[in-house]
């Protein structure tokens, strides 16, 4: 009987050293997200001292799709603009393309994908905590910073803006309203110092938004705030506050949205939505509310877009609803849903992209000029076409657009007459063309692109005439030129 024990014990010993499956505790680990409490039907374990949790049931909660590829073992994550690539038994796992070194890889237990609930946290943003006491992860989803808080470039009406990794803004390009924020109106051909302990920024026609560390936007250039003298609209050298609580913000041509924490939109400029009088476009002198539970917003020359949490897309203002009505020309002053499933957005003059959460792109609008949606064809688009798939970011300037793919490739159409394309060439295109790799971030100006890599290189071309590419010079590029080193990545 004894010996029987040993023996026992002995083949109890070997199985779990040969395969070490967690055994959980008496009490159950809880995962609670945003307050809500989650179920799992293979449930979180503690493995070296480190809390897994599955992968999949958590992140789809979040709002990521997620794609298993069984050949290589490897899960492929897309929320906004973020994907996360995992393989399984792997200790390094990327976030766009970039490493995250994991204390415990990511493993299979009962079928069920489980992974570190740090890498929870350092994956999508999300802020992540653990009680002792009562064994629970506490998950507070941070979707709106993930989504809008990224925009580390800008480009503007011959002007441009980067942030650097050290949180400082610098501003390059035409100036002759004040849009470079520098105390004149002095054109800069290579990057000047702006603001400090920035983390968003953005660029209209002649105005100019960042958003600081501590939640206050500041605005300057064109002054559609201020009081109008002799009917001209004053001009603000250097950055003013303009809100408070503010999480993302986007320009148009001549007016500007804001997110703030509490998920309201405010809206004010050029009221492309208004009724004119007299022929003349209304104006928006103080922040309006215009929406609210708001995640991530574009505007574009007369008509803005916003995706609300509920990934439902919504459009106003002039053009801004083709996607809703058969009349191309018909404004709407109130915000119509478009689409469903919506992670991104780009708005160009008169027409617009949205990113779903497959990775489709999507594009509508105006197309006559140059076709800059990309669908092949210079033909008006009331409904929404597809565009590319595997997409995780899009940009549209004046006439030109750009998207980068999940494997970091830069693709660019649309009109190029300056080089804004990058492909070496003045031909416009009618569908995407590919012009970089290794590219985490995009943004489009009238004629000319900035583009951000995986190295924080900031890389310019097309065109030049007020210095808008930083590269010292007024020369056009038909193909991507080094600016800046050190650019703060998404």
């Amino acid at each position: 009987m004894f010996k029987n024990s040993i023996i026992l014990l002995l083949v109890v010993s070997m199985v779990m050293f040969l395969f070490p499956f967690p055994v959980a505790a008496s009490t159950p680990i809880s995962v609670v997200i945003d307050g809500k409490p989650l179920t799992f039907d293979v449930p979180p374990v503690i493995i070296n001292g480190r809390t897994l949790v599955p992968l999949r049931a958590i992140f789809e909660v979040l709002g990521a799709a997620v794609n298993w590829e069984d050949a290589t073992r490897t899960i492929t994550a897309t929320r906004a603009q973020t994907t996360i690539v995992l393989t399984i038994d792997a200790k390094v796992a990327f976030k766009n393309q970039r490493e995250i070194n994991l204390d415990v890889p990511a493993m299979i237990i009962r079928g069920r994908t489980l992974v570190p609930v740090r890498f929870i946290s350092e994956s999508l943003g999300a802020s992540v905590s653990w009680d002792e006491r009562t064994r629970t992860v506490s998950i507070i989803d941070t979707q709106q910073e993930l989504t809008t808080a990224t925009r580390h470039i800008a480009a503007g009406f011959g002007h441009s803006f980067a942030i650097r990794r050290d949180g400082t803004l610098w501003a390059w390009g035409g100036n002759w309203l004040g849009s470079l924020g520098d105390g004149s109106y002095e054109e800069r051909h290579t990057p000047v110092q702006v603001l400090a302990d920035v983390i968003s920024v953005e660029a209209g026609v002649g105005h100019s938004l960042a958003i600081r560390r501590d939640g206050t936007l500041w605005e300057w250039g064109q002054d559609w705030g201020g009081e109008s003298v002799g009917g001209r609209i004053p001009h603000r050298l250097l950055p003013i506050q303009v809100l408070t609580d503010v999480i993302a913000v986007a320009a148009g041509s001549h007016h500007a949205l804001a997110i703030r924490k509490d998920g309201t939109l405010w809206e004010w400029g050029k009221d492309w939505g208004g009724e004119s009088v007299g022929g003349i476009t209304p104006l928006r002198r103080n922040p309006v509310q215009v929406l609210t539970d708001v995640i991530a917003v574009a505007a574009g020359s007369t008509h803005s877009l916003a995706i609300r949490r509920d990934g439902t897309l919504w459009a106003w203002g002039w053009k801004g609803s083709r996607a809703i009505r058969d009349e191309p020309f018909m404004d709407e002053n109130t915000p119509v849903q478009v689409l469903t499933d919506v992670t991104a957005v780009a708005a160009g003059s008169g027409y617009s992209f949205a990113v779903r959460r497959d990775g489709t792109l999507w594009a509508w609008g105006a197309n006559w000029w140059s076709g800059h949606l990309g669908d092949g064809t210079t033909t008006n688009r009331h409904t929404p076409v597809q565009v590319l798939t595997d997409v995780t970011a899009v940009a549209a300037g004046d006439f030109h657009s750009l998207a980068i793919r999940r494997d970091g490739t830069l693709w660019a159409w649309g009109e190029n007459y300056e080089g804004a394309l990058g492909d070496g060439t003045t031909t416009d295109r009618l569908t995407p063309v590919r012009v970089l790799t290794d590219v985490v971030a995009v943004d489009a100006g009238v004629g000319h692109t900035l583009a951000v890599r995986r190295d924080g290189t900031l890389w310019a071309w097309g065109a030049n005439r007020s210095g808008q590419l930083g590269d010292g010079t007024t020369t056009d590029r038909l193909t991507p030129v080094q600016v800046l080193t050190d650019v703060k990545l998404p």
